[in-house]
């Protein structure tokens, strides 16, 4: 045997044996990378499942708190509109009280006969003239007044139960 044969037969056996080797090792890193892509497939899959499950947990809640305060709105334009209501009332009464007032008003001012001076009369219209305008424009201010303040307290509680209904407990 010739020893060219011999070692060209060798050097083909290890070539052989080499590619053998790196064949395996291929094998191997592609089952390795298959392995790890299905890790990561499966990683990805239980990141938009738990994606998924938060966002609908998150559109429920703000679904419920959205409705919580289309409630609460509803609820306190509703108290506006009774407080409104009864302001109206009150300002019909207060009309009622002013007329009675006025009619009631000369009956009191009126002097008793002999006791006052001849021109005493005009003063007397006068000065209840000038009570029923004041006591007309004191209950206009205090009707304001108050229709404001029945506003703010129905707007304010409304904004506490609001904010009370965002935050969780």
């Amino acid at each position: 045997m010739n020893p060219l044969t011999i070692a060209g037969a060798v050097a083909a056996a290890a070539l052989v044996a080499l590619l053998g080797v790196q064949t395996v090792r291929l094998a191997s890193a592609k089952t390795d990378l298959a392995t790890v892509k299905a890790g990561y497939a499966n990683e990805r899959t239980k990141a938009s499942e738990a994606l998924a499950a938060k966002e609908a947990e998150y559109r429920e809640l703000e679904h419920k708190q959205a409705t919580q305060l289309k409630e609460i709105g509803n609820d306190a334009q509703r108290k506006i509109d009774d407080a409104r209501g009864a302001a109206a009332a009150a300002a019909r009464a207060s009309r009622s009280l002013r007329d009675a007032f006025a009619a009631v008003g000369p009956a009191c001012s009126q002097t008793t006969p002999g006791a006052a001076a001849a021109n005493a009369g005009p003063a007397a219209s006068a000065t209840t003239d000038m009570r029923n305008d004041v006591f007309g424009r004191l209950d206009d201010a205090a009707s304001q007044l108050a229709s404001y303040a029945d506003i703010a307290a129905i707007a304010g509680a409304a904004c506490e139960r609001a904010y009370d209904s965002l935050i969780p407990h």
